[in-house]
């Protein structure tokens, strides 16, 4: 593997990391906030900030469970140097479908 190749493959580590810090963020608050809107008027007006905190730390340990799981055939990729672009286009299409 030449130099570039594993500079490139660095850089995209770097990346992939710091994607999935966002996604995962993304995805607890958007659980929490799902679980607050499903609450009755009563439920919602009763939470304290407690509370709060205490649905988004749950949400975010779900969450970096879920986003290691998406990620991990990329991260091995990555890892041994075989062919990660195919596993980074399939991680990214993903991703954006999400978003659909």
């Amino acid at each position: 593997m030449s130099e570039d190749e594993l500079e490139i493959r660095m850089a995209v580590k770097k990346l992939l990391r710091v994607c999935k810090l966002f996604q995962a963020r993304a995805m607890s608050r958007e659980t929490a906030l799902k679980t607050i809107i499903q609450l009755p008027p009563s439920g919602r007006a009763s939470l304290t900030g407690d509370d709060v905190r205490s649905l988004l730390q749950e949400a975010r340990q779900l969450a970096d469970v879920r986003v290691s799981e998406s990620s991990a055939a990329l991260d091995r990729a990555l890892e041994t140097g075989t062919r990660w672009q195919d596993w980074l286009e399939a991680y990214t299409f993903a991703l954006l479908k999400k978003d659909e």
